[in-house]
């Protein structure tokens, strides 16, 4: 029973929260998502006379005596499908992962590319028997710099960055922490290059223009 009288509660939530965006939008011109709930100008434009609160108590009073699951309308063979996609993703995303860690990404490669933080980290480590580093200082020598460097240029084929970065760490045989520490001072250096040459081209513009004008 409370298990029902909450799900209730979140179809209302839910009812109330796609009236308000119809609402919203009709307001502003945009009958696109009036139309696809198959809702008519007559009743869209009462709606817009509700305040917030009595919104509320109308979705919540449409529950009372209806099922609440009555909202959803699920396709069972699309759902299936985007399962399954899910699931090879999953297994797709796990692998990576895990060759990350080996490959000894830092935390916040792990964090940034696959959500994954402290704990989870510590103990895909210890499954993995993934070894310490001696040395995790993330400066590079100039051999390892050009190591680096050559193989991140080979894997510029790559369209997806997670996948470069591991293929770049397996060219080199450099940990994955150096790899990306090294790839961000170059894309440092480019942006205040770029940025430096906007300005210089940015005041030559307005000199040429100063001297049309003067002229």
């Amino acid at each position: 029973m409370a298990s029902k009288s909450k799900m209730r509660g979140d179809s209302s939530n839910a009812m109330f929260t796609l009236l308000a965006r119809v609402v919203e939008c009709s307001k502003e011109g945009e009958p696109e998502l009036m139309n696809a709930l198959g809702l008519s100008c007559e009743l869209v434009h009462e709606l817009e006379k509700l305040g917030p609160d009595q919104l509320l108590s109308l979705t919540a009073r449409y529950f009372r005596d209806k099922d609440p699951l009555s909202i959803y309308n699920i396709d069972m063979g699309f759902l299936g499908l985007l399962t399954t996609d899910e699931l090879k993703r999953g297994g797709h995303r796990d692998r990576r992962m895990d060759e990350y860690i080996s490959h000894h990404a830092s935390k916040q490669m792990l964090e940034k590319f696959f959500g994954t933080r402290g704990t989870n980290i510590s103990t895909r480590k210890n499954v993995l028997n993934t070894p310490k580093l001696p040395n995790r200082s993330k400066s590079c020598t100039q051999d390892e710099a050009r190591k680096i460097f050559d193989s991140w240029q080979a894997t510029r084929f790559c369209d997806d960055i997670i996948d470069r970065y591991l293929l770049t760490a397996k060219l080199c045989q450099l940990p994955l922490f150096k790899i990306e520490a090294f790839v961000q001072s170059i894309e440092k250096v480019h942006a205040s290059r770029s940025l430096k040459t906007a300005s210089n081209k940015t005041a030559s513009n307005s000199a040429t223009i100063k001297e049309r004008a003067s002229a």
